[in-house]
């Protein structure tokens, strides 16, 4: 995948990821994580919503231009393209924690996610009136925290398989100890939800990957 090695994603691009992570587990200190309290809308949330986009949308542009060597990649409607004719069962895998549980790219291939559609709005007509999901109202109150939860799982799910891509390019049988989330692990899809640990690490074996001896994925 170019010149990206695992250690330069670690850099450069997961230690941003748990950065961000942690800037959304301390919004629990005034909106409790709760299905209950997806529609609440704060300035809060829209940074993260913000930042987590902007991440999402090099990510995706990454992995599809040097991970799927698909150079003529500009939007999302071009990351859907290459992303789920390289890898179809991305819109189905479930990304999982102790209070959540959604399938941030479901549908994908039929239309791009809501927490998508929310963050364009938000970075681009904040203050108009819209619909998104059968929702109308201002575009800003789309930054709820119901939108920056499957967005920052969304950006998760992505970091996961381009780190995948890495280790498999590099033949890796070493452990990456810096794949730690604090909230979230992948299940579905060939993923075993319980493989992921909050400790564990990362390696390449046999076709494999393995999270601290326990099979993670099977393709």
């Amino acid at each position: 995948m170019g010149e990206m090695t695992a250690e330069t994603f670690r850099k450069l691009y997961w230690k941003n990821y748990t950065s961000i992570e942690e800037e959304f587990i301390q919004t629990e200190r005034f909106v409790a994580f709760d299905i209950c309290n997806y529609t609440t809308y704060s300035s809060a949330f829209l940074k993260l919503l913000l930042e987590i986009g902007s991440e999402i949308d090099i990510l995706a542009r990454y992995f599809c231009s040097e991970g799927l060597r698909q150079n003529n990649v500009s939007n999302i409607n071009d990351y859907k393209t290459y992303i789920l004719a390289n890898v179809p069962e991305f819109e189905r895998v479930r990304v999982v924690s102790e209070s959540f549980d959604e399938i941030p790219w479901q549908n994908w291939s039929m239309r791009n996610p809501g927490w998508w559609t929310a963050y364009n709005k938000i970075k681009h007509e904040r203050f108009k009136v819209g619909t998104i999901e059968d929702i109308t109202q201002e575009y800003y109150k789309f930054a709820n925290q119901g939108n920056v939860i499957k967005a920052l799982m969304g950006l998760y799910q992505l970091e996961i398989y381009v780190l995948r891509a890495l280790i498999k390019r590099e033949g890796k049988k070493e452990g990456h100890s810096f794949l730690k989330s604090t909230l979230f692990s992948l299940d579905g899809e060939g993923w075993i939800s319980g493989s992921f640990h909050k400790e564990g690490g990362l390696f390449y074996e046999g076709g494999t990957l393995v999270f601290d001896g326990k099979i993670a994925i099977v393709k």
